[in-house]
């Protein structure tokens, strides 16, 4: 089989470099997207089966079979009501902190969790970004003690708070920006030619947003009847 002749050759590398592989907690997941295909036969690595599986982690975020960040973001929404449950005698109504400190807490301790990786997973749909992002702000309203009828995008703005999308943004348009002037040659190749993703989709046109906003089109005057 094609498959394991590969994996062959890639424990084979490893071992030539010393890159020692435990089968034991190695998973194989076959990505096919949103059409669905028949599983490849069992594989091995050293002797030992690997497992199939419909979603594997790495490096903390979620990968699924269907190449979507849906179950992601529900790994996330969890990590954040753990967080926030940790947290909430020192953020309710009850607590002796002044708001500045809250607000602190937050940023520090649940803002890395809901953004972490946020460079990959934001290419989720709006709905899975949307759940994360009612999540956090259910903990800022908590936080801020803010009344029910405040509307979230009034108390963001008091707070100066961004949205998790915009922070994603800001901190991905950054990186690209770090990767444009890096000296190593093989880094500037991962985004050589990219083209903008879709509008609908992922983060917008990251390339250009790091090299400046385009100047605004000029529109014909229409004529005179």
């Amino acid at each position: 089989m094609r498959l394991q002749e590969d994996i062959d050759a890639v424990v084979k590398h490893f071992h030539a470099w010393r890159i020692k592989i435990n089968p034991s907690k190695s998973t194989a997941v076959f990505f096919q997207g949103r059409r669905t295909h028949k599983i490849p036969e069992q594989i091995s690595i050293e002797g030992l089966p690997i497992p199939w599986s419909r979603q594997a982690k790495y490096l903390r975020v979620v990968l699924h079979e269907s190449l979507t960040y849906k179950h992601h973001a529900a790994n996330i929404r969890k990590k954040i009501g753990a967080s926030a449950h940790a947290l909430y005698p020192l953020l309710n109504s009850k607590s002796r902190l002044s708001l500045e400190n809250r607000i602190k807490l937050v940023k520090a301790i649940i803002t890395p969790i809901a953004t972490y990786a946020g460079e990959v997973w934001h290419q989720a749909n709006s709905s899975a970004k949307h759940a994360v992002q009612s999540k956090f702000n259910n903990i800022i309203r908590l936080a801020a003690r803010a009344p029910r009828f405040m509307f979230n995008v009034r108390l963001r703005k008091e707070l100066k708070l961004p949205t998790l999308e915009e922070t994603i943004v800001k901190r991905a348009t950054q990186t690209i920006e770090k990767i444009h002037v890096h000296r190593n040659p093989l880094i500037k190749e991962c985004i050589k030619d990219r083209k903008p993703t879709s509008k609908r989709k992922g983060i917008r046109m990251l390339t250009n947003e790091a090299e400046g906003p385009k100047p605004p089109s000029a529109k014909k005057a229409k004529p005179n009847i």
